[in-house]
């Protein structure tokens, strides 16, 4: 666990699970915790650019948005880090358990 007194505080940290998901996955589990189909649907960067302009973002917005797109799919999506264990010296829930605590919420 961190020392408060260190600068470590002032750090922005990754959060995740104890291992990676993909959005597919995800919407797998999903589907399990309620008990429905939960459908992912997975856009070329082209396909999300002409979305995100035709519902009247600007270009700097679509791209922006582009770009944290691409930074999701290609690293935090597939990052698992140690960081939830080293913050609260308890391991990270698994995304079963999480979405079992948080169903309720979710499917309102």
């Amino acid at each position: 666990m961190l020392d408060p007194r260190s600068t470590n505080w002032q750090r922005a940290y990754h959060l995740t699970g104890p291992r990676a998901w993909s959005m597919e996955e995800v919407a797998g589990e999903m589907s399990r915790c309620f008990g429905r189909t939960v459908t992912y649907h997975h856009r070329t960067p082209a396909a999300q650019r002409v979305l995100l302009l035709d519902s009247g973002l600007s270009e700097f917005v679509a791209e922006l948005l582009l770009g944290l797109d691409q930074t999701v799919y290609e690293s935090m999506l597939a990052e698992t880090t140690s960081t939830v264990q080293m913050l609260t010296a308890h391991a990270p829930r698994t995304l079963p358990d999480w979405l079992a605590e948080n169903i309720a919420l979710l499917a309102q």
